[in-house]
C-alpha cells in the first residue's frame, strides 16, 4: 500500500478476484458466500453429528440470522478424485473477526433430530407400537419430512399406554429406542436426494437421512474400508491418518446401590460392585 492509501494494482487485482471453491479439499453449499477451510467433525452411533466449519469470505456483512437452519452441503475431495458428502442444518454461526479484505466466520452442522431438542411435550399414546409412536413424533416436524427410515429386523407388539412428560421430543424418541434396544446412524447422500419413510425416493433439501435398525448386519461399510496410518508429507497423494491420540476422562470406579426397611430403619443395606478402575 503506497503513502495515498492505494493497494498495487496485482494486490488489488487478487482481493477483487472472486474466490473459487474448485479442486479445494473442503467446498461448501450454503446461503451464503462462504468458504471452508477448517473442518472438525463428530460422529456416533445413536447421537446427532456435529461438525464445526471454520470459513471466511469477502462479503462481511453477512447476516448470521439468515444462516439459522438453513441446509448446508459439506463435500470433502478424496485422493481418488471422488468426493464424499455430508448434509445437515446450521444451528450456529458466529462472527469470529476479520482481516484485511478477508472476514472470518464459523458454522455449525447438525442433523434434523438435533432440532427435536428445541421445546417439550406431553402427552398419551395409545395401541401404538413404538414404530408407531416414533412414526407420529416424527411427521408432526417439518423437517423430518422424507428424512428417515426403519430397517428392523423383529416385530414389535403395541403398547397399550404410553407417556411423553415434560420432555423433548428427541429425549422421548431416545427414550423408546434405548428401551427397545433401537439404535440409528444417517446416512449422506451424494446428490441432495434421499427417501421417506415408505422407501419411496423423494426430494431431500439438506441430504441427510435418519436409519433406525436393531440389527448390525443392516449396516453397510464405510468407505474406505482400510485407511493408511502415515507421516504427514506435502508430497503425500493418498488418504490417510496422519496423527493418532488418545483421551482420559475421570469416571466412577464403583457402583453401589442401596435399599429400605422400614421395620428395621436404622439398619443400612448396601452393596457394590467396583468397576474397571484403571481410566481406560
Amino acid at each position: 500500500m503506497d503513502e495515498s492509501g492505494t493497494l498495487p494494482p496485482s494486490l488489488s487485482k487478487i482481493f477483487n478476484t472472486s474466490l473459487s471453491q474448485s479442486q479445494r479439499l473442503l467446498s461448501l453449499s450454503v446461503s451464503a458466500p462462504l468458504m471452508p477451510h477448517r473442518l472438525v467433525g463428530e460422529q456416533r452411533i445413536s447421537q446427532p453429528f456435529r461438525y464445526t466449519l471454520d470459513c471466511f469470505s469477502q462479503q462481511g456483512d453477512i447476516e448470521l440470522k439468515t444462516l439459522m437452519a438453513q441446509p448446508a452441503s459439506l463435500s470433502v475431495l478424496q485422493a481418488d478424485g471422488g468426493y464424499r458428502h455430508l448434509h445437515g442444518l446450521v444451528s450456529e454461526a458466529a462472527l469470529l473477526g476479520e482481516d484485511g479484505g478477508v472476514t472470518y466466520y464459523q458454522l455449525t452442522l447438525v442433523p434434523w433430530l438435533e432440532m427435536l431438542k428445541l421445546g417439550r411435550n406431553s402427552r398419551i399414546f395409545q395401541n401404538c407400537s413404538v414404530v408407531d409412536i416414533l412414526g407420529q413424533v416424527f411427521k408432526g416436524h417439518e423437517l423430518a419430512r422424507g428424512g428417515y427410515r426403519f430397517d428392523l429386523r423383529r416385530e414389535y407388539p403395541a403398547r397399550s399406554y404410553c407417556v411423553q412428560y415434560r420432555e423433548s421430543d428427541f429425549q422421548f424418541v431416545s427414550r423408546l429406542m434405548e428401551e427397545e434396544g433401537l439404535w440409528y446412524y444417517f446416512e449422506h447422500s451424494g446428490n441432495g436426494r434421499g427417501e421417506n419413510d415408505e422407501g419411496q425416493e423423494a426430494n431431500r433439501f439438506d441430504g441427510h437421512r435418519l436409519v433406525i435398525t436393531d440389527d448390525a448386519d443392516t449396516t453397510q461399510p464405510v468407505q474406505p474400508r482400510v485407511i493408511r496410518f502415515h507421516r504427514q508429507a506435502a508430497t503425500e497423494q493418498e488418504d490417510a491418518l496422519t496423527q493418532w491420540g488418545g483421551v482420559r476422562k475421570q469416571q466412577p470406579t464403583r457402583v453401589s446401590v442401596g435399599t429400605f426397611d422400614y421395620k428395621q430403619p436404622s439398619l443400612t443395606k448396601r452393596t457394590g460392585l467396583s468397576t474397571l478402575s484403571d481410566q481406560g
